[in-house]
């Protein structure tokens, strides 16, 4: 694989990272190079009878220390309402915070495999209504073990592993997977799915607790010489203990 095109297989999939898990792609970064991504997302669900609505804006920054060591992280900030029948609540707050590290151990033949170490701080609101919980989520560490294919202009990620939480939460097992067809035009047409199973249950009361598997479709367009602009939709398909919903995002990224 040219460098060229590995770095827009490594783009693609790092687009995934956008869903409440630092995940970057299977391949990482070679020594130097970075992808910084900007999105908007608008989310919206009506189960249990109530109303909840967030919008929410989140920066993701990679970058490649050596050709086999990447490191980076995300943080986003969420603006939510949720109307019931015990009123109409207004909060805001950081929503999402990630710090990660990730070694690459293989790549040949058009496979990669990489491993990932994450770190997660305490936030005062969790991105999802998970029922009969607190709003904050705890602190949690992650390992995943990172996958990689690619062939001429298709390419598949994928990505799983155990999150342990340091506080009341439920730990997690998390499965996340890209599948993506390179455009003539240097754009790029993208499915994601994730998947959150909790394992064994929450500490406390209020401690989160869910299962939940999403399904995102977008669409990526080449604006530039080292930017794309992806726009696209999420739909929770399946879930248990927690609101399911649908959105909208956009997102910029430039890298290099």
């Amino acid at each position: 694989m040219s460098k060229c095109q590995r770095t827009a297989v490594v783009m693609g999939v790092s687009l995934m990272a956008l869903t409440g898990t630092a995940l970057a792609s299977p391949w990482g970064r070679l020594a130097q190079d970075y992808l910084a991504i900007s999105r908007i997302d608008h989310y919206r669900s009506t189960d249990s009878g109530r109303d909840f609505q967030q919008q929410s804006a989140q920066t993701y920054v990679e970058y490649g220390l050596t050709d086999h060591w990447t490191i980076g992280g995300q943080a986003a900030q969420g603006w939510q309402r949720k109307k019931d029948a015990f009123g109409d609540d207004h909060r805001a707050g950081l929503i999402d915070a990630e710090l990660f590290v990730q070694r690459r151990f293989l790549e040949t033949g058009g496979h990669v495999l990489s491993v990932q170490g994450l770190v997660a701080p305490q936030t005062p609101l969790d991105e999802m209504v998970a029922i009969d919980t607190g709003d904050q989520r705890e602190a949690a560490g992650q390992i995943a073990v990172l996958y990689g294919f690619s062939r001429e202009r298709h390419f598949i990620a994928a990505s799983t592993g155990w999150r342990k939480s340091f506080g009341d939460d439920a730990d997690q097992w998390r499965t996340d997977v890209t599948i993506g067809r390179h455009g003539p035009d240097g754009g790029m047409t993208l499915l994601d799915i994730y998947s959150t199973v909790s394992i064994g249950a929450s500490l406390a009361v209020y401690g989160i607790d869910y299962d939940l598997v999403t399904l995102a479709p977008s669409r990526v367009f080449k604006v530039g010489r080292r930017s794309h602009l992806q726009i696209g939709a999420r739909f929770d398909v399946a879930g248990e203990n927690i609101d399911r919903g649908h959105g909208a995002f956009i997102a910029l990224w430039v890298g290099r």
